[in-house]
């Protein structure tokens, strides 16, 4: 996993937190729809699943579940990220991965942001990458992804 890619995991699982809320909201919309099974009702024996709302509240329930596993990993990984960036010596290098990675903002918005041209924000873009991986890549430069 190279360095900016390691960075981008917080863009990452913002995207896909946002993604699984959305598929949430789709599964409780849907609940509200469906009716119930009619129980005093005689029973045939078909293929498939008859239970819609049972399997719709099961899927909901799966997806909170996994909803709030990303939730939980995006926080260590958050945290994690956060601090290292916030450990560099450098403070404007602390500053350019900050608006960079956490913020998620565009390199050409850090001039608007701060006292540095673009061209100044972009060799510190590429000199905070360095110091960054020398600093810590020996824990995600092996990871494949």
């Amino acid at each position: 996993m190279t360095t900016k890619k390691y960075l981008r995991q917080i863009e990452r699982y913002d995207r896909l937190i946002k993604n699984k809320r959305l598929e949430i909201e789709r599964l409780e919309a849907l609940l509200s729809t469906i009716p119930a099974l009619p129980y005093d009702k005689d029973k045939v024996i078909s293929s498939g699943s008859q239970d819609k709302l049972g399997d719709s509240v099961s899927k909901l329930f799966d997806e909170k579940t996994e909803l709030e596993r990303m939730q939980n990993d995006y926080t260590i990984k958050r945290n994690r990220i956060i601090e290292q960036i916030e450990s560099l010596p450098d403070n404007r290098h602390m500053i350019v991965l900050s608006m960079l990675y956490l913020e998620c903002k565009e390199l050409w918005e850090i001039p608007n942001e701060t006292p540095y041209s673009y061209s100044y924000a972009k060799r510190l873009h590429s000199d905070a990458l360095k110091e960054f991986e020398k600093s810590y890549g020996s824990e995600y430069l092996k990871i494949r992804n």
